[in-house]
């Protein structure tokens, strides 16, 4: 595997999703949180780590599953990492008016999704934010990097398997 290259495409698809949610955050704050701008951030990290894995398999001699395997995964890795820190400094630093905007994103999709959830748990949570609002710390910032690196590595594994039968 070449690291430099991972290394590379990962710092490029973590500027990109970096700017991804800015333009997002700059257009309007609350879509920094809508769940499809979140969702949609996915074809950022794919389209890195696709271009990555083309570049190995065009460089590369005979390349292996794990070759693409940890070429993809490095890249989401970065591009992830880079994502949770614009968030943690966005949110603590840059801008601290994003805990009241998140705040009323999470009351709407409560009351949105009122149906889905039972009435005691639905107003367990609304006493909780009231209690205590919402915070984003460094533990917080972690544990969503760290249940993220799951997904990225489901999307790797997707994406080693369709470049290891290609080569």
């Amino acid at each position: 595997m070449d690291r430099n290259l991972s290394i590379k495409y990962g710092i490029i698809a973590g500027i990109g999703v970096m700017a991804f949610f800015l333009l997002f955050y700059l257009i309007d704050k609350a879509l920094f949180f809508d769940r499809g701008v979140y969702w949609s951030s996915l074809f950022v990290y794919l389209g890195f780590m696709y271009m990555t894995c083309q570049k190995v398999f065009e460089k590369a001699e005979k390349p292996t599953y794990f070759t693409y395997l940890q070429t993809a995964f490095v890249v989401y890795i970065i591009a992830n990492a880079m994502y949770y820190l614009l968030y943690f400094f966005l949110y603590n630093y840059i801008d601290p008016s994003l805990s009241s905007i998140q705040e009323e994103v999470v009351r709407a999709s409560l009351d949105q999704n009122s149906e889905l959830l039972n009435t005691e748990i639905s107003s367990q949570l609304r006493s909780n934010l009231d209690k205590e609002g919402l915070t984003f710390t460094p533990n917080q910032a972690f544990f969503g990097f760290a249940t993220g690196l799951i997904g990225g590595f489901v999307l790797a594994f997707i994406m080693a398997y369709f470049f290891d039968r290609k080569s």
